[in-house]
């Protein structure tokens, strides 16, 4: 079993190596990880990362 801990370890830490932000088009930027995405959406009212999109963003029922 502690191998196995080993080999998961090491792939977690490979897909989680930072990345340098990039912008993709507009106001729209990758801001993730290297197997992680995450985007960024600039407006002249601040930010908006994914969390707060989701936040914002009204419930179905």
């Amino acid at each position: 079993m502690p191998f196995v801990a080993l080999l998961l370890a090491a792939a977690v830490a490979e897909w989680n190596q930072p990345v340098q932000p990039f912008r993709i088009a507009g106001n729209l930027y990758y801001v993730g990880a290297n197997e992680i995405t995450s985007f960024l959406i600039a407006t002249p009212a601040g930010h908006i990362d994914r969390r707060e999109a989701r936040r914002a963003a009204p419930r179905g029922r």
